[in-house]
């Protein structure tokens, strides 16, 4: 495995743009799912002319909770709902096509977005205010499938599987030490295992590191990770795709369904909603 933020060396064409903007973007956390841009389809329903576009041009739109804007107004990440024909709910950053429309938003605003999608290349074109959005409507409730089966070997010797933590809340995180966003949501991580331990949350990390215990272990008792640390054997991280970009994280529920797949950095408020949404119910 090649040590840099993101790998492509296997990865399909469909994750390159994503990767790109995220390693832009690697303060701002980001999800996303299996779900690729079209470049084929047609123009959905109701969206902009594609009279002056390219033949494989597609547009589409969703509604959206801004988080973060950033700096230069080339990009934001967006809490968005179900995109008809493009993607599932989930937490991402978008490209703008105009700078200028950063001014019209910020962090917290609901809005209706439309998109265009062009060889791959992801822009957001357009804003309209909209009523209040609520995510767990259209994202969380639905999910994204089962959660692959594993079981790996602890930092400690012991080993852990998805089936011994059933019926709690799963946070299952895939890093690296040589992640520099990685080492940054470790602490956040640690905060929010302490703080939902109660509620039945467990955090679960994964490390890529191909040295192995070597170095993870140093690395795991410097940032005092507070949550069982396990050591990849290279299927898992497959199953889940946790190596494209890293770091990634999933939000497994007492049955077994992911319910968010975070790509990137995550920020404890990002995670709090969530995790209040999946802890609502009784173990």
């Amino acid at each position: 495995m090649t040590k840099v933020v993101m790998t492509i060396s296997r990865q399909p064409a469909r994750f390159l743009v994503l990767a790109v903007t995220l390693v832009f973007l690697a303060g701002c956390g980001a999800s996303s799912d299996d779900s690729a841009p079209s470049s084929s389809g047609a123009a959905s329903e109701g969206s902009a002319s594609t009279s002056a576009a390219p033949a494989d041009t597609s547009y589409f739109d969703a509604f959206a909770r801004i988080r973060s804007v950033t700096p230069s107004g080339s990009h934001v990440v967006l809490e968005h709902g179900h995109i008809d024909g493009f993607m599932d709910g989930m937490t991402m950053p978008f490209e703008l096509v105009d700078p200028s429309l950063a001014e019209e938003v910020s962090p917290g605003d609901s809005v209706h977005f439309e998109i265009r999608v062009v060889n791959n290349t992801v822009k957001v074109i357009d804003f309209t205010p909209a009523d209040e959005y609520v995510p767990s409507t259209s994202s969380a409730s639905k999910g994204l499938g089962q959660a692959t089966p594993f079981e790996l070997t602890a930092l400690d010797g012991t080993t852990l599987s998805l089936a011994d933590l059933s019926g709690k809340v799963v946070v299952l995180n895939f890093w690296a030490t040589w992640c520099g966003p990685c080492r940054e949501e470790i602490p956040e991580f640690n905060r929010l295992q302490a703080e939902y331990a109660d509620q039945g949350v467990q955090f679960v990390g994964i490390a890529l590191d191909e040295e192995g215990q070597s170095i993870v272990e140093p690395f795991a008792k410097e940032l005092a990770i507070a949550y069982p640390t396990l050591l990849d054997d290279g299927k898992v991280s497959e199953d889940y795709r946790g190596h494209y970009v890293v770091p990634t994280t999933y939000l497994i529920d007492r049955e077994g369904t992911i319910r968010r797949r975070y790509i990137g950095a995550v920020t404890f408020e990002t995670m709090i909603p969530i995790l209040d949404e999946l802890t609502a119910s009784a173990s």
